[in-house]
């Protein structure tokens, strides 16, 4: 080979060992700068990391499976009142109530076990450094498991202190209200009954029969006395009250008649039977003012309807059956029941076997069959009010 060939040859290899460097000189920039965007990223998500974490709305924390806070925020060291120093080296179940403990730490442990979810949420309450007491909401979710560090959760602690003490003035203020209007509506009562001849014990035996009804009648004949056909289980307690009022139109029956204590004439008897008018009125006048008030409208059909019969022979209106509402149609149960077994100005007082014998003879006529039938499934406690 002469001298050049050799030389034209060493040219070619060098050319390709220049680009063969500034090949492999591009691949290594672009490693470069692929680990830099990569770090870039990093950054920025371990930013957004922080910042997430460091929020100020809500209280966070990283903690172990022993329950140890190992990075806490601000928000939380503000929740419980320490340093973040300090709270770093405590953990949770050392600020939880005994009481609340015993009863979370079973919970805790069963979302460690394999088979249970990933995540859980409680309310429970803390104890501040102060030695108070702080109600927050903890949501707590189980971090991917590193086999160095063993597992890690991420928990969100919400302070609800203020929600509570708001919620809990209000169910005070609700109950001081509930209690307000009943002691109006036994006021009322009263006074009605008063006129009567009657006492305070009648008023409290008929709130009881009627929810001693009502209670037999939902849980016996759910087909009949539930959903479009009865009333809500909660509205209850309302009924019973409203029931109270029944004969409150008698303040507008002269004591000639209401006392008379022999029998009635025909027009006597006549003027007897306006006081379900009388008090319907008197409670459509309150409905004007306390507009929605629940327990004036069973108190309105209590009131109106409790004389009605099931074959339409009653009064005011004549109506019957079903068009007689559910709560007057219980009322005139109770009502007769308890007009039976007392002594009224007019009779004596029957034996309760006599009371029951009445009112089941009248199944169809005077009373709802299937109320009748819920009735003396539970005469024996009827005979238990009527006698305390």
């Amino acid at each position: 080979m002469n001298e050049f060939a050799v030389l034209s040859l060493l040219g070619v290899s060098a050319l390709v060992a220049v680009f063969g460097y500034r090949k492999e000189l591009r691949k290594s920039r672009d490693c470069c700068e692929a680990l830099w965007e990569q770090q870039r990223r990093l950054s920025e998500s371990e930013e957004a990391f922080r910042a997430f974490f460091e929020q100020h709305c809500v209280g966070f924390a990283i903690t172990d499976e022993n329950g140890r806070w190992l990075k806490v925020n601000d928000r939380l060291c503000e929740i419980l009142g320490y340093e973040r120093e300090e709270l770093e080296r405590l953990a949770w179940h050392e600020l939880t109530p005994a009481e609340c403990l015993r009863e979370e730490m079973p919970h805790f442990e069963s979302f460690l076990s394999p088979r249970s979810s990933n995540e859980r949420c409680l309310e429970k309450q803390y104890i501040r450094k102060d030695g108070a007491l702080v109600d927050v909401v903890v949501s707590t979710k189980i971090l991917e498991p590193s086999t160095k560090h063993g597992v890690r959760l991420a928990s969100t602690v919400h302070d609800v202190s203020d929600r509570k003490r708001l919620l809990n003035a209000l169910a005070a203020r609700a109950s001081e209200l509930v209690r307000h209007r009943e002691a109006i509506i036994t006021s009322m009562a009263v006074l009605s009954e008063f006129r009567d001849g009657e006492t305070g014990e009648h008023i409290r035996r008929t709130k009881e029969y009627v929810l001693l009804l009502l209670e037999r009648a939902y849980s016996d004949c759910p087909a009949r006395f539930r959903g479009e056909w009865g009333y809500p289980r909660e509205d209850f307690e309302l009924i019973g009250s409203s029931a109270v009022l029944h004969d409150i139109g008698k303040v507008g029956v002269p004591d000639r008649i209401l006392l008379k204590p022999g029998p009635l004439t025909p027009e006597e008897f006549d003027t007897i039977r306006t006081h379900p008018i009388i008090g319907s009125y008197a409670l459509r006048k309150a409905e004007t003012t306390l507009e929605n008030a629940e327990f004036l409208k069973y108190a309105h059909e209590i009131v109106t309807y409790h004389h009605e019969k099931w074959d339409g022979t009653g009064y005011p209106y004549g109506l019957a059956g079903e068009a007689i509402p559910l709560s007057a149609r219980i009322m005139a149960v109770a009502d007769v029941y308890d007009a039976l077994v007392t002594e009224r100005l007019y009779k004596k007082a029957f034996p309760h076997e006599k009371a029951v014998d009445i009112i089941a003879s009248e199944s169809g006529s005077h009373f709802d069959p299937e109320l009748v039938k819920v009735f003396l499934e539970c005469a024996g406690e009827f005979r238990a009010i009527s006698e305390r």
